[in-house]
């Protein structure tokens, strides 16, 4: 199987320079683009908390603490996780016609646990660290209503739920190229190595999570213009107006979110099976040489190793069928050779 990487995309040609530093620059690009989905959280809180001044400079203080060591702690967990990944691509960086297929194993299951490990960690440690000591915070400042803490707490959802699966989608589709260096040659290895994120799964995520933003988006909107009117704070008419500007605001932000976590989650399957299509139709124009990309953690994948032990076994078989014709041949050749020589003693 060619397990040489192809210098076809922007992403190959970062590996080919970077090696094993590849992994923290995917790691760094994935959380400055998915950095843009906490705007959700911020918006959110602006709209419903009217924190006043004394909480605005002590929350932003905090942040400016708590998000860095966020960051920080995230990179250098998925630092120490990826230290498999990083020797093997450091090797095949210094010695790509030297470099060894054989023992990648643990390197292409670090390429796809690495994700959902770092879904798991980035949950925990942004909860921990940022959403319940907020919220602990607004609760036993004493300078911060009840709505308040809820609104708080809210907000840190909205954040914590849009950046994780957004930054895990990022990290995985940049992820792509280092899967197509580490595939090991056994198709049982590569078997092995792939997790058990079906397609399925994949969608009810991200249902989920457009749901789940959509509504906490959303809700706390109408219950806090109510409030409003209930207490008599404004007229209803101003409610009325502002209940359908911030609905209509923050349910675009919902369909924006959505539809790049739609995008990026159908652009991950449909370039896997448009790889695929592609083998397909060189095997189909006679190239037995052709393997289909290994790239994806879902049954694309696995499709695509079926497909490659079963090109791997015709070419076997072809192989073997020209052999025996170039056998036949010469035998062929051998019995016509005697044959004239018999016919001129005769004669």
């Amino acid at each position: 199987m060619e397990n040489s990487l192809q210098p076809h995309g922007f992403l190959d040609h970062v590996l080919k320079r970077t090696g094993g530093w590849y992994i923290v620059i995917a790691m760094v690009f994935a959380q400055v683009v998915a950095s843009t989905t906490l705007l959700l959280g911020f918006i959110s809180e602006q709209l419903n908390a009217n924190y006043n001044p004394e909480i605005i400079a002590l929350l932003r203080k905090i942040e400016l603490i708590v998000i860095p060591i966020v960051v920080i702690l995230l990179i250098g967990i998925v630092f120490l996780l990826s230290r498999d990944i990083r020797v093997r691509l450091s090797n095949w960086k210094q010695n790509p016609a030297l470099f060894s297929h054989e023992d990648n194993d643990d390197a292409w299951k670090a390429s796809y646990n690495i994700v959902w490990k770092y879904v798991v960690t980035a949950v925990i440690i942004s909860f921990s660290l940022i959403v319940i000591p907020k919220s602990l915070l607004l609760s036993t400042s004493g300078l911060a209503t009840q709505d308040q803490v809820i609104y708080g707490l809210i907000a840190g959802l909205v954040s914590n739920f849009a950046f994780v699966p957004f930054s895990a989608l990022i990290l995985d589709r940049t992820l792509t190229p280092v899967r197509k260096v580490l595939i090991p040659k056994k198709i049982s290895k590569q078997l092995t190595g792939l997790t058990n994120l079906k397609i399925l799964y994949k969608t009810l995520a991200v249902v989920f999570f457009s749901l789940i933003i959509t509504v906490l988006l959303v809700a706390p909107i109408g219950y806090h213009q109510t409030t409003k009117v209930i207490f008599g704070e404004v007229d209803l008419q101003k409610v009325l107006r502002d209940l359908q500007i911030q609905s209509i605001v923050v349910s675009g932000l919902a369909i924006v979110f959505a539809s790049g976590l739609a995008y990026l989650f159908a652009k991950s399957i449909s370039d896997s099976l448009a790889a695929l299509m592609d083998s397909f139709i060189r095997v189909e124009s006679g190239d037995l040489s052709t393997r289909a990309p290994v790239t994806s953690s879902d049954e694309v994948s696995r499709l695509a190793i079926y497909f490659n032990r079963m090109v791997a076994r015709l070419q076997e078989l072809q192989s073997d069928l020209e052999k025996k014709v170039v056998e036949r041949t010469s035998q062929l050749r051998a019995i016509n050779e005697v044959g004239q020589v018999a016919t001129s003693t005769l004669d």
